[in-house]
């Protein structure tokens, strides 16, 4: 078996047509001719359904290595051994550390400007590119009938990476999946998804997320092609160049592979959901009682307040320690203390009485749902804190906290 990169460049011919046709495949019969096109049919059925497989369900990224280091006085990149995948489900491979001097890392620059870079100082993406050459040529005939010797073709077709520059900027569009991504974001709008919606909610956000999607239209074709991504747009970026000087002068002052896109293996993936799961989802109590966001009503010149629930509460867990109420003074928070706290049995609404009224504006009320003395719900649930929070499990829930400003009217 031949390694990565045995075929050297001095043997090595470009060439950029290798066959790609995951849709059609090389039907043989006794007694049948096969020529050239019909090898090309073959080869290309089984290359474009791995392309095709590769490209729609893992996307592009690095498999392993391809550390890039700067050396040479800033004036030449260092590239390690990796394997990679591009936006075409092509596999590019590095089998030994390649030297990538900067006077060629701008030449490959000024290739793909379109005439609008002069290879200055500035950032760009280096990006991994997918490269074919032909090479170990051997005796062949020009044509059926020709049997003349000293004709000869190339009898291999080697797949290798090259280095090249591109301007940095976001790509063609944004990131794909973007329901999925927002569903699981921090920052996410509205609320979380109860924890028994969350199976209907990925799948909804996954069916519109792939509604949407469609295989690009390279530039100048009529057709789309069969990829998520066009051939410009296939490279995978390792890096982010920073370059000072121009020309034969200039040298790398600033690496950051903090763009690089690693591509995970799918056990990995799933070894990683199977035993970490998120207590919210893998241990949630869908049934807890919560606090009704804004329920909050205060009376008798802020010495009562009542607030509603979702459940019904274990009347025992109804005490004075379950609520607290604090304002803000100048040097510190001051407790206010609470002398009763009245929930009837079966009711949705909670009486908190204050032995005296907040002295500051800026009050906090905050109903315990953990610690050592949490509102329960009549089924022994804590309290899962305000509506729309996230979910608690079945023993910690979460602190309902409402932070109100009393008005210079309201005291």
């Amino acid at each position: 078996m031949s390694a990565p990169g045995e075929h050297t460049a001095e043997r090595c011919t470009r060439y950029e047509d290798l066959p790609v046709n995951p849709f059609v495949a090389l039907r043989v019969a006794y007694g049948m001719l096969l020529g050239e096109d019909d090898f090309s049919t073959l080869l290309g059925n089984s290359r474009g359904k791995h392309m095709l497989h590769a490209s729609w369900s893992h996307g592009p990224g690095v498999v392993w290595g391809f550390r890039v280091r700067v050396r040479d006085d800033g004036r030449a990149l260092y590239v390690a051994p990796g394997l990679a995948l591009d936006g075409l489900g092509r596999e590019l491979t590095l089998g030994a550390e390649q030297c990538v001097p900067v006077a060629d890392l701008l030449k490959s620059l000024e290739l793909h400007a379109d005439g609008d870079s002069d290879g200055s100082a500035g950032r760009y993406r280096l990006v991994a590119v997918f490269d074919t050459c032909l090479a170990l040529p051997v005796p062949a005939l020009a044509s059926p009938c020709d049997a003349s010797p000293g004709h000869s073709d190339h009898s291999r077709a080697v797949e290798r990476v090259r280095f090249e520059l591109r301007r940095t900027g976001p790509g063609p569009g944004g990131p794909p999946y973007p329901r999925l991504r927002q569903l699981f974001s921090t920052d996410r709008p509205g609320p979380d998804p109860d924890p028994a919606d969350w199976p209907r909610a990925f799948q909804e956000a996954a069916r519109q997320d792939v509604l949407d999607l469609a295989p690009a239209l390279d530039e100048g074709d009529e057709e789309p092609s069969l990829f998520p991504v066009g051939v410009a747009d296939a490279p995978v970026t390792l890096a982010v160049v920073g370059l000072r000087g121009a020309g034969l002068e200039a040298t790398v002052e600033a690496l950051d592979q903090g763009v690089l896109r690693a591509t995970l293996p799918t056990g990995l993936l799933q070894d990683l959901v199977g035993s970490l799961r998120p207590p919210a989802v893998a241990d949630a109590a869908p049934g807890a009682p919560r606090v009704v966001r804004d329920s909050l009503e205060w009376s008798d010149e802020h010495r009562r307040f009542t607030f509603s629930v979702t459940a019904p509460l274990h009347t025992g867990s109804v005490g004075t320690d379950a609520v607290s109420v604090s304002s803000l003074g100048r040097q510190a928070w001051e407790r206010a203390q609470v002398r009763e706290v009245v929930h009837r049995a079966g009711t949705d609404t909670v009486t908190v009485v204050l032995a005296a009224a907040p002295r500051h504006e800026l009050v906090r009320v905050v109903v315990h749902g953990t610690g050592p003395t949490p509102v329960l719900g009549t089924d022994h649930l804590p309290l899962a804190g305000l509506t729309g929070g996230p979910p608690g499990t079945a023993a910690d829930g979460h602190d309902a906290v409402i932070m109100y400003r009393l008005d210079e009217e309201d005291s």
